[in-house]
Order: C-alpha cells, then structure tokens, then sequence
C-alpha cells in the first residue's frame, strides 16, 4: 500500500506540469512508468551516470532513452559517447556576483518534509520575492 500511495504522488508531481529540462540520477531505480512519463514531460533529458557501466550494467539500457548522457568513469565515456563529468563541484573565485534562487539536490526520504517547508518560508520573504540576490542560503537544525 505504501508503494502505491508513492507511486501514485510521484506521478502527480510528474504530471502536474511540462518540463525545460528532466535530469535523472540512476533511471534503473525509478519505476518504468515514471520515468517514461518524465522523459514524456519534458523537452530535453539527462542522466547521470555516477557509477560505471561495469558497476551497473542495467545503466547501458538507459543510454538511447535520454538526449544527454553524461559520467564520471572515462572509459563509459569513450565506449558509449558519453559526456565526461566529474562526481564533484568545484567552486573557482570569480569577480562576478552570483546570483541563485534555490538548488536542492537529494534523496527523497524523510528529509523532504523539512524541505517543503523551507522552501515554503523562503517563498514567503519579501525579499525572496523581489528576486534579491542571494549567495548562500544554509539550514541547520
């Protein structure tokens, strides 16, 4: 039952608007029927693959489904015609101001109630609102 109720919100979220862009970490984890209305929803496709082909061959099923296929292991890339990324984000010093709304990057588990309502304060400041420049927003708890 727990499954389904899962199921059932992941494709109401999914089918709840159109996408610029759908980017998918391990697709073999997602059900076929919400990838496939994902992939559906959305005008262009990633996946990134953080482990090797070698370590997850279902990986390779998922290669002609998406528009862009990027990983970290340089021999996928050079085997598949993957785009080569890196698994880290390195941050250089620039001059320029940066300017963010809000980037959340998970698992979905417990966390994403603490999420929400975050996200729901933030949404709620004026400020917020008016498109102020942000550099770095932390939530400790």
């Amino acid at each position: 039952m727990k499954n389904i109720k899962r199921g059932e919100h992941i494709q109401r979220i999914i089918n709840s608007h159109d996408y610029d862009i759908v980017l998918v970490n391990r697709p073999d984890v997602l059900s076929e029927k919400d990838l496939s209305s994902a992939l559906q929803k959305s005008k262009k496709s990633i996946v990134l693959f953080w482990d090797s082909i070698q370590k997850i061959p279902s990986q390779k099923e998922y290669i002609k489904r998406f528009d862009i296929c990027c990983s970290f292991d340089s021999q996928d890339c050079k085997d598949y015609n993957l785009r080569y990324i890196t698994n880290f984000y390195f941050v250089k010093e620039d001059k320029k101001e940066n300017q963010y709304v809000i980037g959340y990057l998970a698992t979905y588990d417990k966390r994403i109630r603490e999420t929400i309502s975050f996200s729901s304060i933030i949404l709620k400041i004026k400020t917020f609102q008016q498109r102020e420049k942000f550099s770095h927003i932390s939530l400790f708890r």
